[in-house]
């Protein structure tokens, strides 16, 4: 996920000396200034209050509809936002700020034409609007249109080159686009580290014990300690911790409580909210703590606290799960992988020191009782694929190679499944890339957004999962395995490329692991052209993915709990020798 970046400029402070095409009583243009203030102070309802009075003074103010919007967005409620911006918008068409607000809402509403059409009008009034690079570039981006959406962060930032967050989402969505060498995004994200998290002997000296082998605070910082893959995955690893030997804090940057949030709650000693504090305040907060080993869970994705880390609030530091890349930041210690993600010889691309854990980097706690159905081919006689991946990871490479299958295997389908197909322009553009390489509209399924339990049901109808590439999937490998469908997986030279290897030489099937293009094709075809191969792995996929280390939770906290150990006894050794 892309990091949402909000507008840096207020609305106009008076309506009337914008181009508006009303005049704006004075009093209520006080009572706009008086509910800004108490907005920028966190006093979400005093500042509505002032607006509803404002409004009932002057019902055309822009302004104060632009604000009840952004009030109504952080209460969750986008439809009553979408409602409000749009007037303020139409109100003052002119002003880019209301178009970046209203843009925003549509994004989080998954309305990407709209937020696309929004975001592109703000720069078109505004060429230097940093915002709207950054949120233009995460529309085109959630529609699959990667290299539009790297051409806006590169401009954003070439315009704006100390801008963190236009800069974060160049880094993440590079990874996305065939063609990216490791030494550029290695380059882009240590110029990131240098920029917006630099190194240096500034760090408060800690206070914490250097005792090797004492009970240690570890706190995990993430953004999304919900129904996310983060979530998730780091929910066996909070249930399975030693507490005679770890003390869990969990800081969350995020007021979002789900399901999974209230689950996760009962699995942490102390969980803590960062969300409301700077990263100055959040630094203080966390060395508080006394907190001995701190991780992260985001990198550079959204909702990250990376300036955070960069301040040293712990002694050790270290990435995991979230992210798949180098954070650059000099403050991260660590990151953590394995054999598969991390091969040896990896090093030079990492600012961090590499650990690698034993067997897999993650561990999957299943998040359904769904019952695995019989195999589709059985009673369609073509096989059926699969792939809800997100359609940024869905390249002209890995259309034509799926569509080179799709031609020898005749009467076979493919069902593609993700928010972005939801919208008719998006849906025409993907299926226009696959008639130029010769497949037939009907043949290919694509489905939108759906309930877990549902999404998870889906694969009912799926006999073969395949991996797209270069970035492959993560969680919806994991879960296309607990369903029962086996993934063909490409693998590649680097992280984002060697998931698909982790999990599947984890649970066994290595031999569904490509090294080439054709090589995916060879094995794909090989494994359709198999049905009796197909039915045992449908009938005994789940059982073997639950004995596998994928599922093993305490053997799986063993090794990570050996690996923070061993980071902490370094640490000591320095403080120890130091001191003495």
């Amino acid at each position: 996920m892309l990091q949402e970046c909000e507008g840096e400029r207020e609305p106009p402070a008076s309506e009337g000396r914008t181009h508006m095409t009303t005049v704006v009583d004075s009093s209520a243009d006080d009572l706009y200034q008086a509910a800004l203030g108490h907005w920028k102070s966190g006093a979400a309802a005093e500042a509505e209050a002032l607006c509803r009075r404002a409004l009932q003074r002057c019902p055309t103010h822009a302004g104060v509809l632009c604000l009840l919007g952004q009030i109504a967005s952080r209460g969750g409620n986008l439809g009553l936002a979408a409602a409000l911006l749009s007037r303020a918008v139409a109100l003052a068409p002119e002003e880019p700020a209301y178009h970046l607000r209203l843009g925003i809402i549509y994004l989080r509403l998954n309305q990407l034409p709209h937020a696309v059409a929004h975001f592109g009008r703000a720069l078109e009034l505004d060429p230097g609007y940093r915002r709207a690079y950054a949120n233009l570039g995460a529309a085109l981006l959630n529609e699959g249109r990667v290299p539009e959406a790297v051409a806006h962060f590169r401009r954003g930032l070439e315009l704006h080159p100390d801008d963190a967050d236009v800069h974060t989402n160049l880094l993440f969505s590079l990874h996305y686009l065939p063609g990216s060498t490791r030494a550029e995004l290695f380059e882009l994200a240590r110029e990131w580290g240098k920029r917006h998290a630099p190194s240096g002997n500034a760090f408060e000296a800690h206070a914490n014990l250097p005792d090797p082998e004492r009970r240690l605070r570890i706190g995990y910082v993430s953004g999304n300690f919900a129904a996310h893959p983060v979530g998730y995955f780091i929910e066996p690893v909070l249930r399975a911790h030693r507490r005679d030997a770890f003390e869990v804090f969990c800081y969350t940057n995020r007021h979002t409580v789900d399901a999974v949030t209230r689950r996760l709650w009962g699995y942490a000693d102390h969980w803590r909210n960062l969300t409301d504090l700077d990263d100055a305040e959040a630094s203080r907060f966390i060395r508080r703590d006394g907190i001995d080993l701190l991780v992260d869970l985001s990198g550079h994705t959204s909702w990250h606290r990376l300036p955070v880390f960069a301040r040293k609030p712990a002694p050790v530091q270290a990435s995991w799960m979230g992210y798949f890349d180098t954070t650059g930041v000099p403050a991260v210690d660590y990151l953590i992988g394995d054999e598969f993600v991390c091969p040896p010889g990896d090093e030079p691309f990492y600012t961090e020191r590499l650990v690698r854990l034993p067997g897999c980097y993650l561990c999957y706690a299943p998040q359904t009782d769904l019952e695995v159905g019989p195999l589709p081919l059985l009673t369609s006689g073509a096989p059926t694929f699969g792939c809800f991946n997100k359609l940024a990871k869905i390249t002209p490479e890995v259309i034509r190679t799926w569509a080179a299958l799709l031609r020898v295997l005749e009467g076979s389908r493919l069902v593609l499944k993700d928010s972005g197909l939801e919208h008719a322009s998006v849906r025409e553009r993907l299926l226009g890339e696959f008639a130029s390489s010769g497949i037939a509209s009907s043949r290919i399924e694509l489905q939108g957004r759906s309930p877990h339990r549902d999404y998870l049901a889906a694969y009912g109808r799926i006999d073969i999962a395949l991996d797209p590439f270069p970035y492959n999937g993560g969680t919806t490998t994991v879960e296309a395995l607990w369903m029962g469908v086996p993934v063909v997986t490409l693998a590649g030279d680097r992280f984002v490329s060697r998931m698909g290897l982790a999990h599947l030489s984890t649970v066994g099937l290595s031999e569904l692991v490509a090294r080439s293009t054709r090589e995916y094709v060879r094995t794909t075809l090989r494994l359709a052209g198999d049905q009796e191969r197909l039915a045992q792995l449908r009938a005994g996929l789940r059982a073997r993915v639950a004995a596998s280390p994928l599922c093993d939770g305490p053997g799986f906290i063993d090794g990570l709990e050996v690996a923070y150990r061993r980071m902490w006894r370094s640490w000591c050794d320095k403080s120890n020798h130091a001191a003495g």
